[in-house]
């Protein structure tokens, strides 16, 4: 886990740094920083957030842990699947002043990890998804 956080946080500054009409906003780092605060945080049994990354662009980077399960036994396509459409859709379109918020233009990555920090599945949402 620490080395996937540390190749991320690498590859946004290199990013960052190589254009600089990419830069990483005030309001970016400022919102990351919210989350950051009260990190880890489990959003269920089986789920934590561990860390927020601003990243250039209007893009926040969500880094999440399945705390209870192995990839070997995930069904990625599925959870994948489940976690777009379900999940993080319905998760913005259900809280109005979060959805306001993320209408400037936001994108969200989100990457999931297994309990021992391999990588599972990653998704974008970018704001056409959203509105």
């Amino acid at each position: 886990m620490k080395k996937y956080l540390f190749f991320i946080v690498l590859l946004t500054i290199m990013v960052s740094c190589g254009n600089s009409n990419n830069q990483i906003s005030k309001e970016s780092i400022r919102i990351a920083n919210l989350f950051n605060n009260v990190c880890p945080y489990m959003m269920d049994e089986d789920l934590r957030l561990d860390i927020v990354i601003p990243v250039p662009n209007n893009t926040l980077q969500f880094n999440y842990t399945l705390v209870n399960h192995t990839n070997e036994l995930i069904d990625t396509v599925s959870f994948k699947f489940l976690m777009e459409s379900q999940y993080l859709i319905n998760l913005m379109k259900g809280y109005p002043k979060l959805e306001q918020k993320y209408q400037k233009e936001w994108t969200l990555y989100y990457f999931f990890n297994d309990k021992n920090g391999e990588y599972i599945c990653s998704i974008i949402v970018t704001p056409d998804r959203y509105k």
